[in-house]
């Protein structure tokens, strides 16, 4: 991918994520969803933006769509970089799990 591409890719997903959070601050849970999915389709492997769909979904009582983009963001993390998720990313995912 071009420097210019992945720039523009970034901004998107930037811009995704401001929107996410806004709709989020305006007591939109579906359309901070929305957002949130945008913003974790542009970079799947960026964890703040996981966190941030996976809270948003877990708060609008989602808990399965949650636990998918959480299994989602492991298998990734595994198959390119044999990563596991952040810690963060791990007690959030807890934390929803014993709601």
């Amino acid at each position: 991918m071009s420097i210019e591409r992945r720039e523009l890719r970034e901004a998107a997903r930037d811009a995704a994520t401001e929107l996410a959070q806004r709709a989020e601050e305006r007591g939109e849970p579906t359309e901070a969803i929305e957002w949130a999915r945008r913003s974790t389709a542009l970079d799947p492997l960026d964890e703040s933006s996981a966190r941030r769909l996976i809270r948003i979904l877990g708060e609008a009582g989602q808990r399965g769509e949650a636990l998918a983009a959480y299994e989602s963001l492991r298998e990734r993390l595994d198959t390119e970089f044999e990563l596991t998720p952040a810690p963060e990313t791990e007690a959030l995912i807890l934390s929803l799990i014993h709601i």
